[in-house]
């Protein structure tokens, strides 16, 4: 594996980190825009406000999205042909994405497990301390999407490199083809 091969498969697991990372933005944004069609809070957030917070998120998961799918230019352009020698790990890309992809499952069940035990804490000041015994099920959407995205990654990381093989073959396959094709006319 290259320089640049290895640029790329950093580049592309930097990008589905970070969108895993913070699919609960989605939540808070959406609860955001939410309460404000109902007046809350008081005086609201204008129209331009609203717009810049989705525009934000929007460029966010823009980025996030063109660091996967454009990872092999962006590291043809970081990696000159002069540096891009040949790294020698003994691991093979499968492998290393198996545990890379192991690895941010890890992450991100850590990161959520928190989350769920702050939620029943909370739950429970609130039943003992007010009584008020219903929960907002919303604050779990987050938290509940992270662990089953990691719980995904972290136990079917060898089947995901395998689809991602696929793609990534069938599509070199199906580019190869298409550029013979336009000499042969």
């Amino acid at each position: 594996m290259d320089a640049r091969k290895t640029t790329s498969l950093a580049l592309k697991l930097i990008g589905i980190y970070i969108l895993v990372e913070r699919l609960d933005y989605l939540w808070m944004y959406a609860q955001i825009f939410y309460a404000s069609r109902f007046g809350y809070p008081p005086g609201g957030e204008t129209t331009v406000v609203r717009l810049l917070m989705l525009g934000t998120l929007l460029v966010y998961f823009i980025v996030c999205i063109l660091l996967i799918v454009k990872s092999d230019v962006i590291a043809r352009w970081l990696v000159s042909e002069s540096d891009n020698a040949e790294v020698t790990t003994g691991l093979d890309a499968d492998t290393l994405q198996t545990i890379a992809f192991v690895t941010i499952g890890v992450v991100l069940l850590a990161a959520a497990i928190p989350r769920f035990v702050q939620f029943c804490a909370s739950y429970l000041f609130l039943k003992s301390e007010t009584g008020i015994s219903y929960p907002n099920y919303g604050q779990l959407v987050g938290p509940a999407v992270q662990a089953a995205i990691g719980a995904a990654l972290f136990l079917g990381a060898e089947g995901l490199v395998r689809i991602w093989h696929r793609l990534r073959t069938t599509r070199t396959v199906e580019d190869q083809q298409g550029s013979t094709e336009g000499f042969s006319q």
